[in-house]
C-alpha cells in the first residue's frame, strides 16, 4: 500500500516575503508565542488531507482550492481547541457551530482504493 504524502511533503504557503508560519499566523491573527501550536496543528491537517485523499497529485500542482482549505482547517482547529465542541454562541453576539463537512471540499480530489 503505497504512502499519501502530497501535501505533507509538497504543500507550500509562503510567499516572496513571508515564510510558511508567517502566513499562518496573519490568517490566524495569532500571537507569535503560539507558533508551536499552529506548527502542530498544520501538521496535523495535512496529515489528515493525505489520508483521506490518498492521492499523491503524481505531476500536477496541489491545488489551490487544497490550500485554501488547510488554512481553513487549521484556523478550524486553532479557534476550537477543546474537543467534541460543535458550537459556540453568545448572548446578544449570533452563534457559530461548526458541521461533520470537513472533508467535503476535499472529495473531488479523493482517489479510492479497491483491493
Amino acid at each position: 500500500m503505497p504512502d499519501y504524502t502530497a501535501i505533507q511533503d509538497r504543500l507550500d504557503l509562503s510567499t516572496e516575503d513571508k515564510t510558511e508560519i508567517e502566513v499562518l499566523r496573519d490568517y490566524l491573527r495569532a500571537n507569535p508565542a503560539d507558533d508551536h501550536i499552529i506548527e502542530i496543528i498544520y501538521n496535523t491537517v495535512k496529515a489528515k488531507a493525505d489520508s483521506y485523499m490518498k492521492n499523491n497529485f503524481d505531476g500536477e500542482d496541489i491545488p489551490e482550492s487544497i490550500k485554501l482549505w488547510v488554512l481553513q482547517m487549521v484556523a478550524r482547529k486553532y479557534n476550537r481547541r477543546a474537543n467534541g465542541i460543535s458550537s459556540e454562541g453568545e448572548d446578544g453576539m449570533g452563534s457559530l457551530s461548526w458541521n461533520e463537512e470537513e472533508m467535503q471540499e476535499l472529495q473531488e480530489y479523493r482517489k479510492l482504493e479497491f483491493p
